[in-house]
C-alpha cells in the first residue's frame, strides 16, 4: 500500500505530464519526491480568479500595444499586478 506522500507525488507527476511538463521516466521514488518538491518550490501558485484576471489584462495590454497606445498598455499592466508584488526599488 502506498503512503499518502507517494500518492500525492504520483498524482502531481501525472498532472505535470498531462500539462506538458517533461518528467523523466526512470526515477526512483526518492527522485520522484525530490522532483515534485523542486518543481513546487519554483512554481507560482495563483488562484483561478487571479489567473483569469491576469490573462484578461494580458490580452488588453497586447491589444493596446498593437494599436499603438503604449501608455494605456502600461497602465493596464500596472493595474493588473497586485501592489504587494511590486517593489519600490528602482532598477540599478
Amino acid at each position: 500500500m502506498n503512503t499518502v506522500l507517494e500518492l500525492l507525488v504520483n498524482t502531481l507527476l501525472e498532472r505535470f505530464v498531462a500539462a506538458g511538463f517533461e518528467v523523466p521516466d526512470a526515477l526512483t521514488q526518492k527522485q520522484r519526491e525530490s522532483f515534485v518538491i523542486q518543481a513546487l518550490e519554483g512554481a507560482t501558485i495563483v488562484s483561478i480568479n487571479d489567473f483569469t484576471r491576469l490573462v484578461a489584462a494580458g490580452r488588453e495590454v497586447v491589444s493596446c500595444w498593437e494599436t499603438g497606445n503604449l501608455a494605456a498598455a502600461v497602465r493596464t499592466l500596472d493595474l493588473a499586478l497586485p501592489k504587494e508584488t511590486q517593489t519600490t526599488d528602482s532598477p540599478a
